[in-house]
């Protein structure tokens, strides 16, 4: 896993020399095909990519924004939605870190730990987003195994 490199090398370099951006070059990413977004009456099959920023080379499976100096309206509505959406992945991450404090600082385990640490968060997010506001009573029955109830601690 490589997480990070010298401030002065640019955000798309440190990806390009990156294990990620290897698999990428090899093609050996096995990113899934495109496929038809949901309510798509017309059922063109839609690519799966990266989004980022101005810093990163344009490449099938990497999306960026236009330069500023080329732009019409059809590209600027296009830079817009792209910046919605990398917005939108920037504030789930704000939320697992204003959750979790493992993200405020490095994580110091091995890799395959850290992994495990983040998907860990991720599924606790998700369900206390899918929990949230729902209270459970003592009288409610949380259906846990038996192995779990009464068992000295």
């Amino acid at each position: 896993m490589y997480i990070g490199d010298f401030g002065r090398n640019s955000d798309g370099a440190v990806f390009k020399n990156s294990q990620i951006g290897r698999l990428l070059d090899e093609n050996k990413l096995n990113i899934p095909p495109a496929t038809s977004l949901p309510r798509d009456d017309n059922g063109c099959p839609f690519p799966m990519f990266f989004v980022a920023d101005e810093a990163f080379a344009l490449r099938q499976e990497i999306m960026k924004p236009y330069p500023q100096r080329t732009l019409n309206n059809a590209k600027r509505i296009f830079n817009y939605r792209l910046s919605r959406a990398r917005k939108s992945v920037e504030c789930a991450f704000g939320m697992l870190c204003s959750k979790f404090r493992v993200f405020h600082t490095p994580i110091a385990c091995n890799v395959d730990k850290a992994e495990n640490i983040v998907k860990a968060t991720c599924v606790l997010h998700n369900f206390i987003r899918k929990h949230d506001g729902v209270f459970v009573s003592a009288d409610t029955s949380l259906q846990l195994p038996q192995k779990f109830i009464n068992t000295p601690p």
